[in-house]
């Protein structure tokens, strides 16, 4: 049965509720996804934040992707500074978690960019502390170290009194080996969770507080939360540190209970697949160009270099900058290039609807974009063509990117964008030889691509024996 509809004068109420549900880590969602469709525009946003933070705590990640990126848009079209930035900022963490720091961190500094435009202290402070956790994922211990410092030292992150901030920051503390001062903040994010009545965070804080500080207090309270809390709730580090309380404390029966629930298998619902999160993955990637693409199009000195719907270079700025390259390849340094086409893109135009050809060009350009070198240029020089300029790579490690990228292409999840859609490329491979202008190099480029195509696409071929 339908629920009743929502009246627009209750929906402050609603949302609050909601919220007060989501702070005890219980989620909410039916709530908010019935306000959606009576809220005027600049509400969208901050409904979207919290339907979001409620989608993952039912592990439903995918869901909770698309309702930060439809708020985004919102928040985007509002002018809403403040809540794009948390947003951004929620979608970078979610990238961090699921093993994309390097994504994680060009979200992050897109959100340190719009939190300096609002002059918002508390998200500026927010925003760096966010910076130097994705350092630490990248294995950048120094400049995270830094970056942590500099967060720290901003009066706006003392004043944070919610929860989740304080856990937070703790957590970057503990990596960074101060333990006295990850214990104070793990302290006040547990006391703001039995505000809330949050037990399964208040748990979280009260186990991290008896390892680092070897708290007594944190262990009795550990040791009750553990009784109060549904088993189903912990995950399987939390059985293994209630296990080893218990242990400690003689209570061999309730440590076995919490060591056998650690080494049970995981409920099959739970965990998204390796696939899904691959996809949310390439799913921000794309998300985090489209800010990049807007901030560009605010820069009329770049416009005319831009290809405004995938963010490469333009057909003519390629070839404002490729003679550069050929001469440097002239002086012996090496030099290739990648000539990609979509196979069969006519087609993908002409049975589906033309946005989902967009969605295709800018999917293969983000493709395209994975494990670059700084150097490296992408252009758009046809509908459905692109170019790489790889310097410093010979005709060896040029034909081994161009098969790590058609694999990449061929394999990538597709149906996330339509169920019946596969894509793939044919890449031409050239490499800079004595002699060779600018024009002579894509030519031959651009003759191995035939070719590839010739041959039935979805392969590489390279311009070695192919004449000038």
């Amino acid at each position: 049965m339908p629920s009743a509809p929502i009246a627009p004068a209750d929906w402050r109420s609603q949302l609050a509720a909601a919220q007060a549900s989501i702070a005890r880590e219980h989620p909410d969602s039916g709530t908010l996804r019935a306000l959606l469709p009576v809220m005027k525009t600049e509400h969208l946003a901050e409904i979207g934040l919290w339907l979001g933070l409620s989608l993952l705590l039912e592990a439903l990640l995918p869901q909770a992707v698309e309702a930060w990126m439809s708020a985004l848009d919102a928040a985007l079209a509002n002018g809403q500074s403040r809540l794009a930035t948390s947003l951004w900022l929620e979608l970078a963490t979610l990238g961090r978690e699921h093993g994309d720091a390097a994504m994680a961190l060009r979200l992050d500094l897109h959100a340190a960019d719009l939190a300096r435009a609002s002059r918002d202290a508390t998200l500026q402070a927010q925003s760096t502390l966010a910076v130097a956790a994705d350092l630490f994922a990248l294995g950048e211990h120094s400049d995270a170290n830094r970056m942590l410092d500099q967060a720290m030292s901003e009066p706006a992150l003392a004043t944070l009194g919610d929860a989740r901030a304080n856990e937070q920051i703790a957590v970057l503390l503990a990596v960074a080996g101060r333990p006295v001062r990850a214990c104070h903040h793990y302290a006040l994010a547990a006391h703001r969770y039995l505000a809330d009545g949050a037990g399964l965070g208040e748990l979280r804080c009260r186990l991290q507080l008896s390892a680092l500080g070897d708290d007594p207090q944190a262990r009795i309270r550990a040791a009750a939360l553990a009784a109060e809390l549904d088993p189903i709730r912990l995950d399987r580090a939390q059985h293994l540190q209630l296990a080893g309380l218990f242990e400690t404390q003689g209570e061999l029966a309730r440590a076995v209970t919490h060591l056998e629930a650690a080494l049970a298998p995981a409920p099959q619902q739970l965990p998204a697949s390796s696939r899904r999160i691959g996809t949310v993955a390439m799913r921000l990637q794309l998300l985090a160009s489209r800010l990049e693409l807007a901030q560009l199009r605010d820069q009329t000195a770049q416009e005319t270099e831009q290809d405004g719907l995938t963010g490469g270079l333009s057909r003519a700025a390629l070839h404002t900058r490729l003679p550069a390259l050929v001469d440097n390849a002239g002086a012996g340094a090496p030099l290739s290039l990648l000539q990609v086409s979509i196979d069969r893109f006519g087609d993908i135009r002409a049975q589906r609807a033309r946005h989902l050809g967009d969605d295709v060009l800018r999917t293969v350009a983000a493709l395209l974009r994975l494990d670059r070198q700084p150097g490296d240029l992408l252009a758009r020089i046809g509908d459905d063509e692109f170019l790489l300029a790889l310097p410093a790579t010979d005709a060896t490690a040029a034909l081994n990117t161009a098969e790590s990228i058609r694999r990449a292409i061929a394999h990538f999840d597709w149906a996330a964008l339509h169920p019946a859609l596969s894509v793939s490329v044919s890449i031409g491979a050239a490499s800079c030889q004595p002699g060779d202008s600018a024009d002579i190099l894509l030519f031959r480029a651009d003759l191995a691509r035939y070719l590839a195509q010739r041959d039935g696409g979805n392969r590489v071929s390279s311009s070695e024996g192919v004449p000038a």
